[in-house]
């Protein structure tokens, strides 16, 4: 018999990104450039939650840009443990 295995879901935690980016001084559309994203419209969409699943590479760019580990962006939203035999 395997261990349960947990299965955790994470998304970004946008309510974080937001305080970091304010806290910075950064305007979205900073942050965006930073981030070597699109446009500062990218950027809200992101902070109201619209846009929630994004690229590894993507959640990098955004750590960097406001300072922190990619890590700390994150929360978890669910877990679910299950057994297998």
């Amino acid at each position: 018999m395997r261990p349960a295995l947990a299965i955790i879901r994470t998304m970004l935690d946008v309510a974080t990104i937001r305080r970091l980016r304010e806290s910075r001084g950064m305007t979205q559309g900073e942050a965006a450039r930073r981030a070597g994203m699109s446009g500062r419209a990218r950027w809200s969409d992101l902070e109201a939650g619209r846009k929630v699943d994004v690229r590894l590479s993507t959640l990098e760019a955004i750590a960097k840009a406001l300072g922190v580990k990619p890590g700390a962006l994150l929360k978890c939203v669910g877990g679910q443990g299950r057994a297998h035999p």
